[in-house]
């Protein structure tokens, strides 16, 4: 096995992040993460509660991880 350093994991992250058929998938990805509409994300104060539901959605994921 070779060795992997830290930039190559990190490119290949980047690259599978930023394919093509992941890209489509993030608009739908937050919005059910955060729980909210566009209509409610373009609101004051929105903002710290979509924060919120992310951080909460990836420390449950976290969680089952463990």
């Amino acid at each position: 096995m070779q060795n992997v350093t830290i930039l190559y994991a990190f490119a290949a992250g980047l690259l599978s992040f930023l394919s093509p058929c992941a890209l489509p998938i993030y608009p739908a990805f937050l919005f059910y993460i955060t729980g909210m509409s566009v209509d409610l994300t373009n609101k004051k104060g929105m903002q710290k509660v979509a924060i919120a539901h992310s951080i909460e959605w990836r420390c449950k994921c976290k969680c089952i991880k463990l």
